[in-house]
This record gives structure tokens, C-alpha cells and sequence, in this order.
């Protein structure tokens, strides 16, 4: 059982706090701590060195500035590139032995445009152009995992959920330039996060969101086996400030149920300052570590697979139209 936490907002001297690292060592969680340049401060090497010395797995999350489009993607692979080395040194002259390194495959939203704007035409020629950049992308990404593989470290790709339907990366990895599928990354963790999942799917039941959670889950297993993992949420809020979070630790529970039950047992869950934020965190941290597997019941399960299975037609006629 893997079970890891990831933290993109917390100030570093809260990181740091004894009363912090004791709760990730009591649940055994492994911290993945976001790396911004920004985020390279004194306080942030004191705090990785203060993970590292009480005895935690420690991982990093590296990203860019604003401008370079925050999340990597085959947009600025290269960039993206020079910023793994750049957050691995920084961690290493703080003290820290990463043991893991989570690529955080997004878009960049102004690219996104593309496909909102303009004729019919246009928007096919924008996939397009995009397959032809996203192929580039590729290759710098199977470096950095070949590369951090060779130096003993885990890669973790936190993927768009689109990832269940097109495990081959025949269209979403294209048109969204996340390399997911043709990389040798170590875990594929899609952000399965049902906080926001909810927002699509208004009039369906929580327990109908659930058990696409549950059948998307299973899909993925069957795609890449032991290298399924599935990061869960929203507890906390992210980059964008405006994103749903769960309600209850009820709700993460039941979430972490799902995904159990279909035999993925290597977790994360965004994120851990919300978990400080809406405490006590040990009723948060117990949700997460020892839910047990809950699968849903069979007609929410035959509703869900049967989505599933319509969003891999229209992803198979997509790619087919995109192709030249």
C-alpha cells in the first residue's frame, strides 16, 4: 500500500513544523511538495531538509514559472526539462534524497483557445498541428524518465482523467500535448478527482459519480497494470483557487473505497495543506489511509461502464478524424 500527499500551497515553515512531519510519518505518507522556482527559498531547503531528517520518503513536484505555462506538457518539454535538474538540485543541496519526481501533465489553459475558437476547419487543423508538436514532446519526456530511472528515482505522472479511455494516447495525448502513453513512467496517477467531476456531471448522484471513479479505475488497471495509481480530491484547493472541495472526510472515504475496490492500492491526495486547513487532519488522514474497498452497486456500475465505453467511440472517431 502506497499512500502519498501532495503540497502545492503550504508556507514551507508549516511544512517544517514537528507536529507536521510527525502525522505523514504516523500514516506513512510520502510528501510530494510542489517546486515552483518561486517556491526555492531558504524556508522551503530548511523545510525538505526538516522531511528528510525525521526519517520520510521525500518527493518533488517540479513546475515552471506562470509564464512557461506552470504545468509541463509538450509545449515546453525542454523547459520543463531544465527544471527537473534545477528542483533536484535544489532538494539535494537542502539535504533531501528524492525518491520520487511527479510530473504534472497539463495543458497550458491559453492553449485550450484553439479548440473553442473558430470554424470547424480551423479546429481540425489545430489538432492537428497540436499531434505534430505532441510527438516532439514525447521524446524529451522519455529522457526525463529514462534519466531519473537510471539515478534510482520513481516517476509518478499525475495525468488527465482522459487517460483511461485513450491508454494508448492515440488522440488525448495529442490534442492536450500530455505525453502519458510511450513514456516509461514508473505510476500513471490520474487526477480522478470527483470534487471537480461533479461540476460535468450536475445531474447525477454522488454514488453515480463514484462509480465512474470505480469503472474508470478498473479501465486503468487493466491498461497498465501494476504501474495503476490514482490521485484523489479535491481536500484542498489549487492553482486555479476556485476548484470544489470535498465536503466531508466521509466523502474522501468513499472515494478511496472505489479506487480500492478496483484493485489500485497506490493513492494521492491533494492536498495536504487542506488537510491542516479543515482539521482535525487525523479524521482526514484516517479516510485516506484505511477506507477499504466499497465497490458501487450494479446499476451505477452499468451506467458508468456504458459512459465509458461512448467516450472511447467518440476518442477512436476523434483520432481517426485528426489523422492525415
Amino acid at each position: 500500500m502506497r499512500r502519498r500527499v501532495y503540497v502545492e500551497h503550504l508556507p514551507p515553515e508549516e511544512l517544517a513544523r514537528p507536529a507536521t512531519t510527525n502525522l505523514c510519518r504516523h500514516y506513512r505518507l510520502e510528501p510530494i511538495v510542489a517546486l515552483p522556482p518561486s517556491r526555492e527559498t531558504p524556508a522551503m531547503s530548511a523545510a525538505l531538509g526538516a522531511l528528510a531528517k525525521s526519517g520520510l520518503r521525500v518527493g518533488v513536484w517540479p513546475l515552471l514559472e506562470d509564464h512557461e505555462g506552470y504545468w509541463p506538457s509538450s509545449h515546453n518539454a525542454d523547459a520543463f526539462e531544465r527544471r527537473v535538474d534545477a528542483a533536484l538540485a535544489f532538494a539535494k543541496k537542502s539535504g533531501a534524497e528524492v525518491r520520487t519526481v511527479a510530473i504534472d501533465l497539463e495543458p497550458p489553459l491559453e492553449e485550450l483557445r484553439g479548440l473553442l475558437e473558430g470554424s470547424g476547419r480551423a479546429r481540425l487543423e489545430y489538432v492537428r498541428a497540436r499531434r505534430r508538436r505532441a510527438l516532439e514532446g514525447v521524446e524529451v519526456f522519455r529522457r526525463i524518465a529514462a534519466r531519473l530511472a537510471d539515478d534510482g528515482i520513481e516517476t509518478i505522472a499525475a495525468a488527465i482523467p482522459l487517460v483511461v479511455v485513450d491508454p494508448a494516447g492515440h488522440f488525448w495525448d495529442h490534442v492536450l500535448a500530455t505525453p502519458v502513453a510511450g513514456v516509461p513512467w514508473s505510476v500513471v496517477s490520474p487526477m480522478m478527482y470527483t470534487t471537480l467531476a461533479r461540476d460535468v456531471l450536475r445531474r447525477r448522484s454522488d454514488a453515480s459519480v463514484r462509480a465512474l471513479l470505480h469503472a474508470a479505475a478498473v479501465r486503468l488497471e487493466r491498461a497498465v497494470g501494476d504501474r495503476a495509481g490514482v490521485s484523489v480530491g479535491l481536500v484542498g484547493q489549487g492553482k486555479l483557487g476556485t476548484e470544489r472541495t470535498y465536503g466531508t472526510p466521509a466523502e474522501l472515504a468513499l472515494d478511496v473505497g472505489a479506487v480500492r475496490a478496483a484493485g489500485i492500492d497506490d493513492l494521492a491526495l491533494f492536498a495536504l495543506e487542506g488537510v491542516l486547513d479543515r482539521g482535525p487532519p487525523e479524521v482526514w488522514l484516517e479516510a485516506f489511509v484505511h477506507a477499504g474497498p466499497q465497490r458501487p452497486d450494479f446499476v451505477r456500475r452499468a451506467w458508468a461502464d456504458g459512459m465509458l465505453r461512448a467516450a472511447r467511440v467518440v476518442t477512436a472517431v476523434g483520432g481517426l478524424a485528426t489523422r492525415k
